[in-house]
């Protein structure tokens, strides 16, 4: 018989956020927010670059980014090094939308997906938006796994993330918080 005490609890979740107000119309967040077009232009990290982007715009739709560490694409010979060594160069973050709600809210649970070295992390996304004066206040969710990765990484990558949207929507202003 086998004790329940033993049976692998599941690791802990953590959820990090960023929001800011953006000096831009809801609409036009929206649009660089969800499409394709518009995350290859601010999904990401300083360490991965957005090569492709799939949105089936509904809920149900697929959802999915491929992006490339950037030292990778920039340096053709550390990609070989990478690739001979079995280091993964890409990664896929590929799931459904929870929930579509234009131009409001989008939620999507994902795979991160980081070659075959380790199995894929779950993420949920989340991205709210809501018109004021003007302007949008926007905030990203993301929940995940907790671990160091995460820890040290997560809310730093949200954060620039929503930085880069809201300079591509034309605000200007610094930070989020």
């Amino acid at each position: 018989m086998t004790d329940p005490g033993s049976l692998a609890q599941p690791p802990p979740e953590r959820t990090v956020r960023a929001a800011r107000r953006v000096d831009a119309p809801i609409e036009r967040l929206w649009e660089l927010g969800v499409t394709p077009a518009g995350l290859l232009r601010w999904w990401g990290s300083e360490d991965l670059t957005p090569i492709a982007a799939r949105v089936d715009p509904r809920a149900g739709g697929r959802w999915e980014i491929d992006l490339a560490y950037t030292p990778a694409l920039q340096h053709p010979e550390q990609h070989a090094a990478f690739a001979a060594a079995g280091i993964p160069t890409e990664v896929r973050l590929s799931g459904r939308i929870a929930r579509w709600e234009p131009p409001r809210r989008i939620e999507v649970p994902y795979e991160a997906r980081f070659g075959s070295l380790r199995p894929a992390t779950p993420v949920r996304w989340e991205a709210t938006m809501a018109p004021v004066d003007g302007a949008t206040d926007v905030e990203f969710r993301a929940t995940s796994p907790a671990e160091g990765h995460w820890d040290l990484l997560g809310a730093a990558n949200l954060r620039r993330q929503l930085d880069r949207l809201a300079a591509l929507a034309g605000d200007g202003r610094p930070g989020s918080a």
